[in-house]
């Protein structure tokens, strides 16, 4: 069974990963910058993975 730090660490990987996904196909064959927007849907879902990773890895550790 999953724990929910997991559980929220995967979710967050799966948001910044879909975000990566898009903005590739969306910049397949075409030689433009990405919008603003993109940009900003990128960004928010690394920032969010990295959260979800930094809560995760100290999940487990005693408080000092």
């Amino acid at each position: 069974m999953i724990d929910e730090r997991s559980r929220a660490v995967l979710d967050a990987a799966d948001k910044w990963l879909a975000a990566a996904e898009a903005i590739t196909a969306a910049d397949e064959g075409e030689d433009r910058l990405r919008s603003l927007a993109e940009q900003g849907e990128l960004d928010g879902a690394e920032v969010q993975l990295a959260v979800a990773v930094k809560e995760w890895r100290d999940a487990g550790r005693p408080q000092s």
